[in-house]
C-alpha cells in the first residue's frame, strides 16, 4: 500500500492541510541558533521515517523542522538530535563536497507540481550543497544558488538554519503551494530518513513530495545581476587565448535578467570558461570512442536539466569547446517550460560519431554556432510532452547539423513509467552531400516494493548525427533490459542488497547484422557504514571494422568510510578485452584496477590519492600497460578560503607525463570569488619543463 497515494496532480484538487506561515518581516538571524522569536510561530514538521538502507522505520535520532516565510525568502530550521552526538561527522569541505559528513536538507518545489525541485542541504560542519532535480532524472549538483546558512554543534546533535531567497528560484507569481521532501543523512551508518515517508513501490522521488500551503504573492524577484570578471594567465605553458584582452588580462561580463519570477535570461560576453580544477589524466589508450568528460563550467550547468531527453544526450555541452559568447533563457508560458541555449564556439571539435563525420581538419580555423531549444509541458500525474530542436552550423563552410522531434513520458501506475521519443536530423558533410535520417527510443521501467525491471529500445539511422550532443553508435537497433530484486533485511553489516540476475543488451544494424551483445548479472551489497560492494560477470560481443569479437570478463568493487577519518575504495576487473586496431582488431587478456584513499587527519585537512591501472596482453604488437594517478591535498581555512595542491601523472609504454598545480581560493559564494594559482609540467627527471601562472576574480552585483 503506497505511503503517499496521491501524486502532485491529484493533490492540487484539495487545499493543503498545512501552511508555511508568512510574516511581514521574519527577522531571523541565520546563525545556527534556534533562538529567534519568529520560530515560535513556524510550521513544525516531525515524523521522519527511514528511506535507506531499510524503509519505514523510526530513525535513530529525532529531527524537528520549522519553516516560515516573508516577502523575500523562505526560512528553514533543522534540529537534528543524535543518540551519540560526539560521533556526528562535521568535516570542512568545498561547496557540494560534504557527503562524508552528517547533513540535513530539503527539496523545494516552488510550483508544487512535482516536475522540478531545487535541493538545499547543509552539513553539520556548515558546508552548503545544492542542486536541481527534474522528474524522471537524477539530482544535478552543478547548479549553485546564492543563499545563506549556518550550522552549530549542540549537546544533542546539531542545528542548521537556512535562508533561501525567492529570487533564486523560478516560481509562479503567486505561490499557493510548495512541494517539500525533507531529508537527513547520518554519515557513520549510511542512514537516510525523509519526510514524507517514501514508498519504494512508487517510482520516483518528486512524485512523492508533500504539498503545503505557500506564502502567496511575494516581492518581485530581483531583475538584474551583473558578474564582471578578470582572468589572467602567463608563462610558456599558457594556452593561446583567442579572446580579446590586453597584456594577458581578459575581461568578461555575464548578465542575469529576470523580467518576471518565471523567466530568466542569461548573456555572457568574452567569458573565461576555464575550470577551477582541470580534468585529471584518464586512460585514453585503446578506446573505441572518445573519453567523455563531465561539465564543470557554471554557465552551462545552469538549467541544463531541462535538456534531458529519453533518446540520450542531445546536448553535450563539452562539445562547445571554446565559446566566445553565450546566451541562455528559461521561461514558463501557457503551461510550457521552454529553455534555450546559444553559443559561438571558437574551436569546434571533431565529431565523435562512427562512420562519415566531421573531421578536425575540416573544422580547423572555423567558428561554429550551437543552438538548442527545449520545451516541456506537464501532463497528468508526473508525465510530460516535449519538443527539442538543435542546430550546429560551422561558419565559413557548408557544414551544418539540424535535428528536431517530440518526446513524452507517461506514468501508467505508481510503479510503472514509460517514455518515448522521435527525432529527425539533417546533416551536410564536407563533400556537400546531405543526409536526412531518423532516430527514436521507447523505454519502460517498473519499481515495486522489492522487484524492479526496465526495458528500452533505441534506433539510430546510419546518417543520423547529433553534433551538439553525444552520439557514438549510429546505424543500429539497440535493445536492453534488466530485472532484479531488492532485499532489505536490516542488520549492522549488510542491511541492504540487490540481486540483478538478468541484465543484457543486443544490437543489430537495420539490415539484420548483429552489432553487439552482452549479458551481465550482478550483485550489490549496501554496507552498514554507508559504503557498498558489488560483483558482476559479463559475456560480450562487439562488431568492429567488420570483425565479430567476443569473450567474457568480470569484476568487483568495494568502498566506504571505514573509520571516522579514513575512506577508501577500489575496483578490479579481469578477463577478455578487445584491441580496437582498425587494421587488425583482436581479443586479448585485459586487466584493470583502480583505487582511492582519503585521509582526514583534521577537520580542516583532506588528503586524497587515486590510481588507475590497465593492461592488455596476448595481442602481439598491441600489448600495452599503464597507470594514471592523482594526488590532491586541500586545506580549509576560515572566511571561505581554501588551498589546494594537485599532482597528476601518467605512465604508458615507458613514457611518463607529470604535472602539478597549486591554487589559493577565496569563495564567498557563487560568482563571488578570487583564484590565484600556478601549474607546471614536469620532465622525466622531475624538473620543471613548462609552467603557467594564472588568476581570476569575479564579483556578482545584484541590482
Amino acid at each position: 500500500m503506497p505511503l503517499l497515494p496521491l501524486a502532485p496532480a491529484a493533490v492540487l484538487a484539495a487545499a493543503p492541510e498545512r501552511r508555511v506561515p508568512r510574516l511581514d518581516e521574519a527577522g531571523v538571524v541565520v546563525d545556527g541558533r534556534p533562538d529567534d522569536d519568529a520560530w515560535a510561530g513556524a510550521l513544525v514538521i516531525e515524523g521522519f521515517r527511514t528511506a535507506h538502507p531499510v524503509v519505514g522505520e523510526v530513525p535513530a535520532g529525532g529531527t524537528t523542522v520549522r519553516l516560515l516565510a516573508d516577502d523575500r525568502a523562505l526560512y528553514v530550521l533543522f534540529e537534528a538530535r543524535d543518540p551519540e552526538p560526539d560521533k556526528v561527522r562535521a568535516w570542512r569541505a568545498r561547496r557540494d563536497e560534504g557527503g562524508s559528513s552528517d547533513w540535513v536538507g530539503l527539496y523545494l518545489d516552488a510550483e508544487g507540481r512535482g516536475e522540478r525541485a531545487f535541493w538545499f542541504a547543509v552539513t553539520a560542519g556548515g558546508v552548503q550543497m545544492d542542486g536541481v532535480r527534474l522528474a524522471g532524472s537524477g539530482l544535478r549538483t552543478a547548479w549553485d544558488g546564492t543563499w545563506s546558512s549556518a550550522a552549530r554543534r549542540t549537546g544533542t546533535g546539531y542545528c542548521v538554519e537556512m535562508r533561501i531567497p525567492w529570487r533564486i528560484l523560478r516560481h509562479p507569481e503567486t505561490m499557493d503551494r510548495l512541494g517539500l521532501v525533507l531529508q537527513r543523512a547520518v554519515a557513520r551508518s549510511g542512514e537516510r530518513s525523509t519526510w514524507p515517508a517514501l514508498d519504494p513501490a512508487v517510482s520516483g522521488l518528486l512524485v512523492q513530495e508533500a504539498v503545503v500551503g505557500g506564502p502567496g504573492r511575494v516581492h518581485a524577484s530581483t531583475s538584474l545581476s551583473i558578474t564582471p570578471e578578470l582572468a589572467w594567465a602567463a608563462g610558456p605553458g599558457a594556452a593561446e587565448d583567442p579572446r580579446p584582452g590586453l597584456f594577458g588580462v581578459h575581461p568578461g561580463l555575464t548578465l542575469r535578467y529576470a523580467p518576471s519570477p518565471d523567466t530568466v535570461l542569461f548573456a555572457t560576453a568574452n567569458p573565461d570558461f576555464s575550470e577551477v580544477e582541470g580534468d585529471g589524466f584518464q586512460v585514453e589508450v585503446n578506446r573505441r570512442y572518445p573519453v567523455r568528460y563531465p561539465e564543470k563550467r557554471p554557465f552551462f550547468t545552469e538549467g541544463v536539466e531541462w535538456f534531458d531527453h529519453p533518446w540520450g544526450e542531445v546536448l553535450y555541452t563539452r562539445s562547445i569547446a571554446a565559446p566566445l559568447y553565450g546566451l541562455r533563457a528559461t521561461t514558463a508560458a501557457r503551461g510550457w517550460t521552454v529553455a534555450a541555449l546559444h553559443a559561438l564556439d571558437g574551436a569546434p571539435p571533431a565529431s565523435v560519431s562512427d562512420g562519415e563525420a566531421w573531421t578536425a581538419d575540416e573544422l580547423a580555423g572555423h567558428d561554429a554556432l550551437a543552438t538548442v531549444i527545449r520545451g516541456r509541458r506537464l501532463v497528468g500525474e508526473d508525465g510530460y510532452v516535449g519538443l527539442i530542436a538543435s542546430d550546429r552550423t560551422v561558419l565559413g563552410t557548408s557544414l551544418y547539423n539540424r535535428l528536431a522531434g517530440p518526446d513524452a513520458r507517461l506514468r501508467l501506475s505508481p510503479s510503472t513509467v514509460v517514455s518515448a521519443s522521435l527525432l529527425g536530423a539533417q546533416t551536410r558533410f564536407a563533400d556537400r552531400t546531405t543526409g536526412l535520417a531518423p532516430a527514436g527510443s521507447l523505454a519502460a521501467s517498473y519499481s515495486g516494493d522489492h522487484p524492479f525491471a526496465q526495458a528500452s529500445l533505441r534506433y539510430t539511422d546510419a546518417d543520423f548525427r547529433a553534433e551538439n550532443g553525444w552520439l557514438v553508435q549510429p546505424n543500429r537497433w539497440v535493445g536492453s533490459g534488466s530485472a532484479g530484486w531488492e532485499f532489505r533485511p536490516g542488520g549492522a553489516w549488510v542491511p541492504y542488497w540487490t540481486l540483478t540476475p538478468a541484465r543484457g543488451w543486443l544490437s543489430f544494424s537495420p539490415d539484420g547484422v548483429r552489432q553487439g551483445a552482452g549479458f551481465q548479472p550482478g550483485l550489490y551489497l549496501g554496507l552498514g557504514n554507508g559504503g557498498g560492494a558489488s560483483a558482476w560477470v559479463r559475456a560480450f560481443g562487439d562488431r568492429y571494422e567488420g570483425a565479430w569479437l567476443d569473450g567474457w570478463n568480470g569484476g568487483g568493487s568495494l568502498w566506504g568510510d571505514w573509520t571516522r577519518w579514513l575512506a577508501a575504495g577500489g575496483s578490479l576487473q579481469g578477463g577478455d578485452g578487445i584491441l580496437y586496431d582498425p587494421d587488425d582488431p583482436r581479443v586479448g587478456r585485459r586487466g584493470a584496477a583502480s583505487g582511492w584513499l582519503t585521509v582526514r587527519p583534521a577537520r580542516w585537512l583532506s588528503l586524497r590519492q587515486s590510481v588507475s591501472w590497465e593492461a592488455l596482453t596476448g595481442v602481439g604488437e598491441g600489448d600495452y600497460a599503464g597507470t594514471v594517478g592523482r594526488f590532491r591535498a586541500e586545506l580549509y581555512l576560515p572566511r571561505d578560503t581554501w588551498l589546494r595542491g594537485v599532482v597528476d601523472w601518467s605512465r604508458w609504454d615507458g613514457e611518463t607525463e607529470r604535472s602539478a598545480e597549486l591554487l589559493a581560493a577565496w569563495e564567498h559564494g557563487p560568482g563571488r570569488a578570487l583564484y590565484v594559482g600556478g601549474r607546471g609540467e614536469l620532465d622525466e627527471g622531475g624538473a620543471l619543463a613548462s609552467w603557467t601562472v594564472s588568476a581570476k576574480a569575479t564579483w556578482t552585483l545584484v541590482l
